[in-house]
C-alpha cells in the first residue's frame, strides 16, 4: 500500500540514496543506494512514482510472488549498473550504512547472504497447518527433492549481481516457477554461490519478546529489521537517529564514514528461529 511505501521512504530508503557521498556534496544522480518497490498488475513494464515504482505485468498475489520477484531479477540485470541486490519487504528498517559496511568486505561475486534456513521440508501434505500458505507441490515436481535447498529467508537477503543474472537464467528454463519464492532463490543459485554469509545476528525480525524500539535502541549489529508496523518503522528512524556522534552526525544508520567499527557495547537480540 502506498501509506507503507511512504513510510519506507521516510525510515530509510530516499536516505540510503546518498550514502557514499562526501558531507555536502550534491545530489547529481549517482548514489550508492537504489530501490525500488516492485508492484504487479501492470499491463507493461515501466517505472513510476518518480522513479521508484518499478510495475510489472506479472501477478500479485502472495503465491505469485516467485513469478515477481524473478521478474524484478531481470529487469534490474538489464536495466541498473550494480554490484550488489538487496531483496527486502515493505515491513522492514534497513540501516544503509551498516549494509554498506557489512558488504564492503565480501566478495563481489557468488555472494548469497542472509539468515540461512537448512534442511527444510516441503510442505506438501494437505494435513499440514502450514499448508494453505507454504504449500509447495511444484519445488518437489520440478526438482525431484522434499527438502529445500539451503536458502536465505525472505525478510532480506542480498545476492551478487552475477547470482541475480544466474537466478534469471535458470528460471527461464523451469516449466513453472514453485511459489516459495526464498526458498526457489536458493535452489536457482546453488550452482554459483562462492560465499554463503549467514548473518541471523544483522538480518532480525521483530518479535512479541523483542520489541522493534528495543533493538533500534540498544542492537549495535542489526542491518535489517522486519516485521514492523508503520509506527515502528518510525519509530526505528527516530531511535537511530538519535544516537548520534561526531563521526556519524545523523546516526548509524546514515553514517558517512563508512569501514569504522562503532564503539558501542553489542547487545543481540535472538533472530526469530526460521520457519
Amino acid at each position: 500500500p502506498e501509506q507503507r511505501r511512504v513510510a519506507v521512504r521516510r525510515a530509510w530508503a530516499r536516505a540510503a540514496g546518498s550514502l557514499g557521498r562526501p558531507a555536502g556534496e550534491a545530489r547529481d544522480g549517482r548514489c550508492s543506494v537504489r530501490h525500488f518497490f516492485v508492484l504487479g498488475g501492470a499491463r507493461r513494464e515501466r517505472l513510476g512514482g518518480g522513479g521508484d515504482l518499478l510495475f510489472l505485468p506479472v501477478a500479485d498475489d502472495y503465491r505469485s510472488l516467485s513469478r515477481k520477484v524473478l521478474a524484478a531479477f531481470e529487469w534490474t540485470a538489464r536495466s541498473v549498473a550494480f554490484k550488489y541486490l538487496l531483496k527486502t519487504d515493505d515491513d522492514a528498517f534497513v540501516c544503509g550504512a551498516r549494509l554498506i559496511s557489512l558488504l564492503a568486505p565480501l566478495p563481489r561475486l557468488g555472494l548469497y547472504l542472509g539468515a540461512l534456513t537448512a534442511n527444510k521440508t516441503v510442505v506438501t501434505s494437505r494435513a499440514s497447518p502450514s499448508y494453505e500458505r507454504w504449500s509447495d507441490p511444484e519445488y518437489v515436481r520440478i526438482f525431484g527433492s522434499a527438502v529445500y535447498a539451503p536458502y536465505m529467508q525472505g525478510a532480506g537477503y542480498v545476492l551478487s549481481a552475477d547470482l541475480v543474472s544466474l537466478a534469471v537464467h535458470h528460471a527461464a528454463v523451469l516449466p513453472e516457477l514453485p511459489p516459495i519464492e526464498d526458498a526457489l532463490v536458493g535452489r536457482l543459485v546453488a550452482t554459483g554461490v562462492r560465499t554463503r554469509r549467514n548473518a541471523p545476528k544483522q538480518i532480525r525480525y521483530r518479535t512479541p519478546a523483542n520489541r522493534a524500539s528495543a533493538v533500534c535502541e540498544r542492537d549495535t549489529e542489526f542491518v535489517l529489521l522486519h516485521k514492523l508496523t508503520l509506527e515502528e518503522l518510525e519509530g526505528c528512524a527516530a531511535t537511530t537517529a538519535r544516537r548520534r556522534s561526531n563521526r556519524c552526525p545523523r546516526g548509524p544508520c546514515e553514517c558517512r564514514s563508512l569501514g569504522v567499527q562503532l564503539r558501542l557495547r553489542q547487545t543481540l537480540v535472538s533472530a526469530e528461529p526460521s520457519r
